[in-house]
């Protein structure tokens, strides 16, 4: 069913916000009236997933902190490309590498001391920033406003997940580098990577992680029957005959199913009192720590993996500076050719 055509208006916008978070939520400034906002898509929240609109001074100081979350958001990028990337591809363009890779110091261990140690100060960066965000929108608990628990905007900022991502955009920098062996060409591989992945992981989540919950709502809103703080993933309709509509096909429906409705009630309504039902994909709330954990045992394997490559293209490396050298020490131990 996840494959089904999605409800009228029941945009991937929404896709990762809380749904139903706003009932009985609380203003944090009590003086602060809370007015209902209208509601789309078979009674999800309009705007980002919000059921509320505060007064205006409120919204706007909530909009601020929206914005100024999303500042780091693409923190990774330059974690991996002017950490990672120049760190061994800097030592291929000098030469350096050479002189490096005949130390009495082993290869390994001047790799696995590089690595460890700007490895561990990303991760410990990541983590700082994942925690500071975190307690910065704690103080909006009890609001519908995105990011606060156990909603998952800005899922790849909060927790621990920061400390995975600037290890791993690190590590796929430090990869680039040892295999592209350029500075500048290694940087931008590494931002593309750290991009599509990044993408990819907000587009796979819902459904990699775990198999979301699904439940068919014939009334409205649907926030009513979908457990508080839940996130939404997809939804789409359902005929009076069990058949699932597209988009097109459900606004055929409701210009010839309810031609005269009441501009007061939601056409939404008047599919659902005509048989119409909405199937709901969703996460629950209780899955926060689970994505949390995961996303980080992905990104670490994956720091693991890019580990491995590095290593491998040392070696490479090494085995070819070994080449060059004996070549010359026997140039040399010849002399000068004789005619």
């Amino acid at each position: 069913m996840a494959n089904a055509p999605p409800v009228p208006h029941s945009p991937a916008r929404h896709r990762g916000h809380s749904v139903g978070l706003g009932r009985g939520a609380t203003d944090p400034w009590p003086a602060d009236p809370i007015v209902h906002r209208p509601v789309s898509a078979v009674g999800l929240p309009v705007n980002g997933g919000s059921l509320h609109r505060l007064r205006p001074a409120t919204q706007r100081s909530l909009s601020t902190t929206s914005a100024a979350v999303a500042v780091p958001a693409p923190a990774p990028c330059p974690i991996g490309a002017f950490w990672g990337a120049p760190l061994l591809a800097r030592e291929y363009e000098r030469g350096t590498y050479k002189l490096v890779w005949t130390q009495t110091v082993s290869r390994q261990k001047w790799l696995t001391v590089k690595l460890s140690v700007i490895g561990a100060a990303a991760a410990v960066g990541g983590l700082a920033l994942g925690l500071m965000i975190s307690a910065w929108l704690s103080v909006f608990r009890g609001t519908t406003f995105p990011g606060v628990y156990p909603d998952r905007s800005f899922f790849e900022l909060r927790g621990i997940v920061p400390a995975g991502w600037w290890l791993f955009s690190f590590m796929i920098g430090a990869a680039a580098g040892a295999v592209i062996r350029r500075t500048l060409p290694a940087m931008a591989v590494t931002i593309v990577l750290a991009v599509a992945l990044l993408m990819s992981f907000n587009s796979a989540r819902d459904y990699v992680y775990a198999a979301p919950d699904q439940l068919v709502v014939t009334t409205l809103p649907v926030s009513a029957a979908i457990p508080v703080g839940s996130s939404y993933v997809d939804s789409w309709w359902l005929d009076p005959q069990g058949n699932a509509r597209s988009e097109v096909a459900v606004q055929r429906d409701t210009a010839t199913t309810c031609p005269q409705i009441d501009p007061q009630v939601l056409p939404d309504s008047c599919l659902m009192g005509h048989g119409y039902r909405a199937v709901v994909l969703f996460q629950p709330p209780t899955r926060w720590w689970r994505y949390q954990l995961t996303e980080d045992a992905i990104l670490l394997l994956a720091s693991l993996l890019a580990g491995a490559l590095i290593v491998a293209a040392g070696r490479s490396r090494k085995r070819s500076v070994r080449s060059t050298t004996s070549v010359t020490q026997l140039s040399v131990a010849a002399g000068p050719a004789s005619f």
